[in-house]
Protein backbone atom coordinates (compact mmCIF):
# COMPACT_ATOMS: atom_id res chain seq x y z
CA UNK A 1 0.00 0.00 0.00
CA UNK A 2 1.54 3.62 -0.74
CA UNK A 3 2.03 5.85 1.86
CA UNK A 4 -0.75 8.49 2.21
CA UNK A 5 0.39 12.18 1.20
CA UNK A 6 -0.05 14.79 3.27
CA UNK A 7 -1.55 18.60 2.85
CA UNK A 8 -2.37 21.65 4.55
CA UNK A 9 -4.30 24.14 3.37
CA UNK A 10 -3.21 27.74 4.78
CA UNK A 11 -4.54 30.92 3.93
CA UNK A 12 -6.71 34.12 4.88
CA UNK A 13 -10.44 35.30 4.18
CA UNK A 14 -10.79 38.96 3.67
CA UNK A 15 -12.97 41.48 2.68
CA UNK A 16 -12.93 42.31 -0.98
CA UNK A 17 -13.54 46.13 -0.40
CA UNK A 18 -11.87 46.48 2.72
CA UNK A 19 -8.82 44.10 2.44
CA UNK A 20 -9.66 43.45 5.68
CA UNK A 21 -9.70 40.18 7.55
CA UNK A 22 -13.22 38.44 7.89
CA UNK A 23 -13.67 36.73 11.43
CA UNK A 24 -15.62 33.67 12.08
CA UNK A 25 -16.69 32.62 8.71
CA UNK A 26 -16.84 28.96 8.26
CA UNK A 27 -14.27 27.99 5.14
CA UNK A 28 -15.48 24.44 3.32
CA UNK A 29 -12.03 22.62 1.13
CA UNK A 30 -13.77 20.46 -1.39
CA UNK A 31 -12.37 17.91 -4.01
CA UNK A 32 -14.08 18.60 -7.01
CA UNK A 33 -14.38 15.17 -8.92
CA UNK A 34 -15.95 14.21 -12.21
CA UNK A 35 -19.91 12.27 -9.96
CA UNK A 36 -18.95 13.11 -6.24
CA UNK A 37 -16.91 15.87 -4.55
CA UNK A 38 -15.32 15.08 -1.22
CA UNK A 39 -15.15 17.43 1.87
CA UNK A 40 -12.00 17.36 2.53
CA UNK A 41 -12.00 19.61 6.21
CA UNK A 42 -14.42 22.66 7.42
CA UNK A 43 -12.52 25.32 9.45
CA UNK A 44 -13.63 28.39 11.43
CA UNK A 45 -11.10 32.15 10.71
CA UNK A 46 -9.97 33.74 13.69
CA UNK A 47 -10.37 37.19 14.30
CA UNK A 48 -7.65 37.69 11.50
CA UNK A 49 -9.60 35.73 9.11
CA UNK A 50 -6.69 32.95 8.94
CA UNK A 51 -7.37 29.74 8.46
CA UNK A 52 -5.70 26.73 8.78
CA UNK A 53 -6.99 22.53 7.10
CA UNK A 54 -4.99 19.85 7.40
CA UNK A 55 -5.94 15.93 5.50
CA UNK A 56 -4.25 13.60 3.63
CA UNK A 57 -4.84 11.58 0.32
CA UNK A 58 -7.46 8.95 1.95
CA UNK A 59 -10.02 11.86 2.37
CA UNK A 60 -10.47 12.50 -1.69
CA UNK A 61 -11.00 9.48 -4.50
CA UNK A 62 -9.35 10.65 -7.11
CA UNK A 63 -8.16 7.92 -9.96
CA UNK A 64 -4.87 7.39 -12.58
CA UNK A 65 -4.74 9.72 -14.20
CA UNK A 66 -5.81 12.57 -11.96
CA UNK A 67 -4.23 11.41 -8.47
CA UNK A 68 -4.33 14.91 -7.36
CA UNK A 69 -7.42 17.02 -5.86
CA UNK A 70 -8.83 19.92 -7.18
CA UNK A 71 -9.81 22.39 -5.02
CA UNK A 72 -12.95 24.84 -4.27
CA UNK A 73 -13.40 26.63 -1.40
CA UNK A 74 -17.17 27.60 0.16
CA UNK A 75 -16.91 30.19 2.74
CA UNK A 76 -20.04 30.88 5.18
CA UNK A 77 -20.48 33.20 7.93
CA UNK A 78 -23.23 31.57 9.81
CA UNK A 79 -25.72 29.85 7.54
CA UNK A 80 -24.99 32.46 4.86
CA UNK A 81 -23.18 31.40 2.04
CA UNK A 82 -20.62 34.60 0.98
CA UNK A 83 -19.98 35.07 -2.48
CA UNK A 84 -16.11 34.76 -3.41
CA UNK A 85 -15.02 37.73 -5.32
CA UNK A 86 -12.62 34.67 -8.01
CA UNK A 87 -14.19 31.63 -8.45
CA UNK A 88 -11.02 29.74 -10.14
CA UNK A 89 -10.23 25.98 -9.19
CA UNK A 90 -7.27 25.32 -8.12
CA UNK A 91 -6.50 21.74 -10.15
CA UNK A 92 -4.30 19.05 -9.44
CA UNK A 93 -2.78 20.65 -6.06
CA UNK A 94 0.34 19.14 -4.99
CA UNK A 95 1.06 17.32 -1.26
CA UNK A 96 2.70 20.20 1.34
CA UNK A 97 1.62 23.56 2.37
CA UNK A 98 -0.95 25.73 0.28
CA UNK A 99 -1.40 29.34 0.82
CA UNK A 100 -4.44 30.62 -0.46
CA UNK A 101 -6.34 34.02 0.28
CA UNK A 102 -10.03 34.13 -0.36
CA UNK A 103 -12.01 37.32 -1.61
CA UNK A 104 -15.36 37.86 -0.33
CA UNK A 105 -18.16 39.98 -0.52
CA UNK A 106 -18.98 40.27 3.39
CA UNK A 107 -21.64 42.45 3.28
CA UNK A 108 -23.39 40.63 0.76
CA UNK A 109 -25.09 36.94 1.22
CA UNK A 110 -26.50 34.55 -1.13
CA UNK A 111 -30.46 34.39 -0.84
CA UNK A 112 -30.86 31.02 0.94
CA UNK A 113 -33.96 29.58 -0.28
CA UNK A 114 -36.69 28.39 2.65
CA UNK A 115 -35.45 24.35 1.79
CA UNK A 116 -33.63 23.05 4.44
CA UNK A 117 -32.39 19.20 4.78
CA UNK A 118 -35.34 17.30 6.69
CA UNK A 119 -35.82 13.44 7.48
CA UNK A 120 -38.85 13.82 5.54
CA UNK A 121 -36.54 14.94 2.16
CA UNK A 122 -34.28 12.49 3.43
CA UNK A 123 -37.17 9.65 2.94
CA UNK A 124 -38.14 10.79 0.22
CA UNK A 125 -34.56 10.97 -1.39
CA UNK A 126 -34.34 7.26 0.08
CA UNK A 127 -37.59 5.85 -1.59
CA UNK A 128 -36.70 7.93 -4.88
CA UNK A 129 -33.60 6.01 -4.97
CA UNK A 130 -35.35 2.37 -4.39
CA UNK A 131 -38.66 3.02 -6.21
CA UNK A 132 -36.15 4.77 -9.74
CA UNK A 133 -35.34 1.74 -12.36
CA UNK A 134 -32.10 3.46 -13.29
CA UNK A 135 -31.71 0.19 -15.71
CA UNK A 136 -34.60 1.40 -17.90
CA UNK A 137 -33.47 4.48 -17.79
CA UNK A 138 -30.10 3.76 -19.45
CA UNK A 139 -31.43 1.19 -21.41
CA UNK A 140 -34.46 3.63 -22.65
CA UNK A 141 -31.48 6.55 -23.62
CA UNK A 142 -29.61 4.20 -25.06
CA UNK A 143 -32.40 3.66 -27.35
CA UNK A 144 -33.01 7.07 -28.23
CA UNK A 145 -29.34 7.38 -28.81
CA UNK A 146 -29.27 4.68 -30.97
CA UNK A 147 -32.30 5.99 -33.14
CA UNK A 148 -31.02 9.44 -33.57
CA UNK A 149 -27.60 8.18 -34.33
CA UNK A 150 -29.27 6.17 -37.10
CA UNK A 151 -30.90 8.95 -38.12
CA UNK A 152 -28.22 11.41 -38.15
CA UNK A 153 -26.47 8.95 -40.54
CA UNK A 154 -28.49 8.28 -42.30
CA UNK A 155 -29.38 11.70 -43.49
CA UNK A 156 -25.57 12.60 -43.91
CA UNK A 157 -25.67 9.11 -46.25
CA UNK A 158 -28.51 11.01 -48.16
CA UNK A 159 -27.11 14.59 -48.10
CA UNK A 160 -23.51 13.94 -48.57
CA UNK A 161 -23.00 15.03 -52.20
CA UNK A 162 -24.62 18.06 -51.74
CA UNK A 163 -22.79 18.72 -48.25
CA UNK A 164 -19.82 21.50 -49.66
CA UNK A 165 -16.47 20.47 -47.74
CA UNK A 166 -15.24 23.55 -46.35
CA UNK A 167 -12.66 22.70 -43.76
CA UNK A 168 -13.08 23.28 -39.87
CA UNK A 169 -11.36 26.01 -38.41
CA UNK A 170 -10.83 27.59 -35.33
CA UNK A 171 -13.77 30.09 -34.19
CA UNK A 172 -12.65 33.56 -33.94
CA UNK A 173 -14.62 33.72 -30.58
CA UNK A 174 -13.83 30.91 -28.24
CA UNK A 175 -16.08 30.04 -25.35
CA UNK A 176 -13.09 29.97 -23.11
CA UNK A 177 -12.05 33.59 -23.99
CA UNK A 178 -15.42 34.54 -22.33
CA UNK A 179 -16.98 31.90 -19.50
CA UNK A 180 -14.22 32.10 -16.61
CA UNK A 181 -13.15 35.49 -17.27
CA UNK A 182 -13.18 38.92 -15.98
CA UNK A 183 -16.77 40.59 -17.35
CA UNK A 184 -14.05 43.81 -18.58
CA UNK A 185 -11.48 41.09 -20.39
CA UNK A 186 -14.48 39.43 -22.14
CA UNK A 187 -16.00 42.69 -23.15
CA UNK A 188 -12.40 43.47 -24.48
CA UNK A 189 -12.16 40.62 -26.64
CA UNK A 190 -15.56 40.76 -28.36
CA UNK A 191 -15.11 44.77 -29.03
CA UNK A 192 -11.52 43.22 -30.50
CA UNK A 193 -13.90 41.06 -32.68
CA UNK A 194 -16.79 43.03 -33.94
CA UNK A 195 -18.97 41.59 -31.22
CA UNK A 196 -21.03 43.96 -29.44
CA UNK A 197 -21.90 43.41 -25.62
CA UNK A 198 -25.72 44.55 -25.32
CA UNK A 199 -26.03 44.17 -21.59
CA UNK A 200 -24.23 42.41 -18.71
CA UNK A 201 -26.69 40.70 -16.56
CA UNK A 202 -26.66 38.89 -13.46
CA UNK A 203 -26.45 35.48 -13.63
CA UNK A 204 -29.38 33.53 -12.08
CA UNK A 205 -29.85 30.44 -13.79
CA UNK A 206 -33.58 29.29 -12.43
CA UNK A 207 -36.34 26.87 -13.81
CA UNK A 208 -38.11 28.90 -15.69
CA UNK A 209 -39.03 29.82 -19.18
CA UNK A 210 -36.50 32.70 -19.35
CA UNK A 211 -33.86 30.29 -18.56
CA UNK A 212 -34.73 27.74 -21.07
CA UNK A 213 -34.90 30.90 -23.71
CA UNK A 214 -31.45 32.02 -22.38
CA UNK A 215 -30.64 28.05 -22.78
CA UNK A 216 -31.30 27.70 -26.11
CA UNK A 217 -29.89 31.34 -27.41
CA UNK A 218 -26.23 29.92 -26.58
CA UNK A 219 -25.04 30.03 -30.45
CA UNK A 220 -22.03 27.50 -31.58
CA UNK A 221 -20.99 30.08 -33.36
CA UNK A 222 -19.84 33.63 -32.96
CA UNK A 223 -19.01 35.68 -35.97
CA UNK A 224 -18.83 39.58 -36.49
CA UNK A 225 -21.50 41.52 -36.59
CA UNK A 226 -23.49 39.50 -33.52
CA UNK A 227 -24.56 40.46 -30.41
CA UNK A 228 -24.67 38.97 -27.34
CA UNK A 229 -25.75 39.14 -23.48
CA UNK A 230 -23.11 38.58 -20.85
CA UNK A 231 -24.25 36.97 -17.39
CA UNK A 232 -21.60 37.61 -14.59
CA UNK A 233 -21.01 35.89 -10.95
CA UNK A 234 -19.10 38.05 -8.39
CA UNK A 235 -17.23 40.09 -11.72
CA UNK A 236 -16.35 37.04 -13.48
CA UNK A 237 -18.65 35.63 -17.20
CA UNK A 238 -20.64 32.42 -16.45
CA UNK A 239 -22.49 32.11 -19.89
CA UNK A 240 -23.67 34.29 -22.46
CA UNK A 241 -25.86 34.19 -25.38
CA UNK A 242 -26.74 35.59 -28.72
CA UNK A 243 -29.12 38.28 -29.37
CA UNK A 244 -31.85 37.22 -32.10
CA UNK A 245 -33.58 40.04 -33.93
CA UNK A 246 -36.55 38.00 -33.68
CA UNK A 247 -37.59 36.22 -30.95
CA UNK A 248 -38.11 32.24 -31.53
CA UNK A 249 -41.90 31.77 -32.53
CA UNK A 250 -41.35 27.94 -33.26
CA UNK A 251 -42.02 27.29 -29.19
CA UNK A 252 -45.57 26.57 -28.41
CA UNK A 253 -46.79 27.24 -24.82
CA UNK A 254 -47.78 24.10 -24.26
CA UNK A 255 -44.13 22.70 -24.74
CA UNK A 256 -42.69 25.53 -22.43
CA UNK A 257 -45.09 24.67 -19.82
CA UNK A 258 -43.87 21.10 -20.21
CA UNK A 259 -40.56 21.70 -20.05
CA UNK A 260 -41.06 24.10 -17.58
CA UNK A 261 -42.64 21.29 -14.78
CA UNK A 262 -40.00 18.68 -15.92
CA UNK A 263 -37.15 20.79 -15.45
CA UNK A 264 -38.95 21.64 -11.81
CA UNK A 265 -38.86 17.98 -11.28
CA UNK A 266 -35.52 17.61 -12.48
CA UNK A 267 -33.83 19.99 -9.75
CA UNK A 268 -35.92 19.18 -6.99
CA UNK A 269 -34.94 15.67 -7.67
CA UNK A 270 -31.34 17.04 -8.30
CA UNK A 271 -31.49 18.69 -4.83
CA UNK A 272 -32.73 15.62 -3.00
CA UNK A 273 -29.53 13.68 -4.37
CA UNK A 274 -27.36 16.80 -3.57
CA UNK A 275 -28.71 16.21 0.38
CA UNK A 276 -27.92 12.52 0.25
CA UNK A 277 -24.24 13.39 -1.16
CA UNK A 278 -24.17 16.02 1.65
CA UNK A 279 -25.30 13.79 4.08
CA UNK A 280 -22.87 11.39 3.37
CA UNK A 281 -19.70 13.70 2.71
CA UNK A 282 -20.91 14.87 6.63
CA UNK A 283 -20.95 11.30 7.86
CA UNK A 284 -17.29 10.64 5.56
CA UNK A 285 -15.83 13.99 7.35
CA UNK A 286 -17.15 12.47 10.75
CA UNK A 287 -15.38 9.12 10.66
CA UNK A 288 -12.48 10.83 9.40
CA UNK A 289 -12.42 12.85 12.86
CA UNK A 290 -13.29 10.09 14.59
CA UNK A 291 -10.34 8.29 13.26
CA UNK A 292 -8.05 10.84 14.28
CA UNK A 293 -8.96 10.92 17.69
CA UNK A 294 -8.69 7.38 17.68
CA UNK A 295 -5.32 7.94 16.38
CA UNK A 296 -3.73 10.29 18.92
CA UNK A 297 -5.67 8.25 21.74
CA UNK A 298 -3.23 5.62 21.03
CA UNK A 299 -0.25 7.92 20.67
CA UNK A 300 -1.32 9.16 24.01
CA UNK A 301 -1.50 5.11 25.34
CA UNK A 302 1.45 4.55 23.87
CA UNK A 303 3.21 7.17 25.39
CA UNK A 304 1.97 5.80 28.62
CA UNK A 305 3.09 2.10 27.94
CA UNK A 306 6.66 3.43 27.21
CA UNK A 307 6.42 5.20 30.58
CA UNK A 308 5.50 2.27 32.52
CA UNK A 309 8.11 0.33 30.53
CA UNK A 310 10.34 2.56 31.62
CA UNK A 311 9.63 3.02 35.25
CA UNK A 312 9.25 -1.21 35.15
CA UNK A 313 13.31 -0.97 33.91
CA UNK A 314 14.06 1.87 36.70
CA UNK A 315 12.42 -0.95 39.19
CA UNK A 316 14.53 -3.60 38.36
CA UNK A 317 17.75 -1.77 38.67
CA UNK A 318 16.74 -0.47 41.82
CA UNK A 319 15.75 -3.95 42.98
CA UNK A 320 18.96 -5.17 41.99
CA UNK A 321 20.73 -2.25 43.63
CA UNK A 322 18.89 -3.37 46.56
CA UNK A 323 19.79 -7.01 46.58
CA UNK A 324 23.32 -5.88 46.61
CA UNK A 325 22.94 -3.80 49.43
CA UNK A 326 21.94 -6.57 51.31
CA UNK A 327 24.68 -9.26 50.61
CA UNK A 328 26.60 -6.04 51.50
CA UNK A 329 25.18 -5.73 54.76
CA UNK A 330 25.50 -9.15 55.43
CA UNK A 331 28.97 -9.55 54.63
CA UNK A 332 29.67 -6.72 57.04
CA UNK A 333 27.30 -8.58 59.79
CA UNK A 334 29.79 -11.59 59.32
CA UNK A 335 32.93 -9.19 59.67
CA UNK A 336 31.51 -7.90 62.78
CA UNK A 337 30.24 -10.74 64.38
CA UNK A 338 34.19 -12.15 63.74
CA UNK A 339 35.26 -8.88 65.41
CA UNK A 340 33.38 -9.75 68.16
CA UNK A 341 34.48 -13.25 68.75
CA UNK A 342 38.49 -12.02 68.69
CA UNK A 343 37.56 -9.11 71.15
CA UNK A 344 35.92 -11.61 73.32
CA UNK A 345 38.97 -14.14 73.01
CA UNK A 346 41.11 -11.30 73.60
CA UNK A 347 39.18 -10.13 76.62
CA UNK A 348 39.23 -13.54 78.01
CA UNK A 349 43.50 -14.32 77.72
CA UNK A 350 43.45 -10.80 79.18
CA UNK A 351 41.38 -11.65 82.36
CA UNK A 352 43.02 -15.14 83.11
CA UNK A 353 46.24 -13.54 83.23
CA UNK A 354 45.91 -11.57 86.20
CA UNK A 355 44.46 -14.50 88.07
CA UNK A 356 48.19 -16.85 87.60
CA UNK A 357 49.79 -14.17 88.78
CA UNK A 358 47.92 -13.48 92.04
CA UNK A 359 47.98 -17.27 92.88
CA UNK A 360 51.93 -17.31 92.17
CA UNK A 361 52.18 -14.04 95.05
CA UNK A 362 50.12 -16.16 97.70
CA UNK A 363 51.98 -19.55 97.55
CA UNK A 364 54.89 -18.02 99.15
CA UNK A 365 52.72 -17.00 102.29
CA UNK A 366 50.85 -20.16 103.00
CA UNK A 367 54.23 -21.78 103.22
CA UNK A 368 55.40 -20.00 105.77
CA UNK A 369 52.38 -20.10 107.64
CA UNK A 370 52.68 -23.95 107.31
CA UNK A 371 56.32 -23.93 109.04
CA UNK A 372 55.53 -21.39 111.81
CA UNK A 373 52.77 -23.79 112.63
CA UNK A 374 54.64 -26.73 112.87
CA UNK A 375 57.51 -25.04 114.94
CA UNK A 376 54.81 -24.27 117.50
CA UNK A 377 53.49 -27.76 118.30
CA UNK A 378 56.64 -28.82 118.30
CA UNK A 379 57.40 -26.73 121.24
CA UNK A 380 54.69 -27.25 122.84
CA UNK A 381 55.12 -31.07 122.95
CA UNK A 382 58.78 -30.44 124.61
CA UNK A 383 57.14 -28.37 127.81
CA UNK A 384 56.55 -30.04 130.29
CA UNK A 385 53.44 -31.07 131.68
CA UNK A 386 53.85 -29.10 135.22
CA UNK A 387 50.56 -27.11 135.01
CA UNK A 388 48.71 -30.84 135.45
CA UNK A 389 50.91 -31.55 139.21
CA UNK A 390 49.92 -27.89 140.51
CA UNK A 391 47.72 -28.37 143.76
CA UNK A 392 44.70 -26.26 144.69
CA UNK A 393 45.20 -22.95 146.78
CA UNK A 394 43.80 -23.65 150.53
CA UNK A 395 41.15 -21.19 151.69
Amino acid sequence: MASEEHYRISGRVIDRRTKGGVARARVEVWDRDTRYHDLLGVEVTDSAGRFSVVFDSSYFGDYAPDRRPDLVFKVFRGERPLRLARGEVRENVPPGEIQVTLEVDAGMAREVGADRVSPEQMMRAATFLRRSDFGALKREAGAKAGAAGRFILDMLKEGGHRVTRTPIRDPAVKTSDLVGQRTDVAASKLAARNVAVREVKPYRPGADVQSVNTLASLPLRLKPGDRVDLYEENGTVRYYSVVREKEAADIEAADVARLDNEVTELRTEVRELDAVRSELSAVKASSAQTTSALTKELEALKAQLATVTELKQQMTALRTSVAEKDREIVALRDEITTLRGGQARVLATEAEEPTTAAESAVAPKATTRKTTTRKTTEEQETKPKTSRSRKPRSK
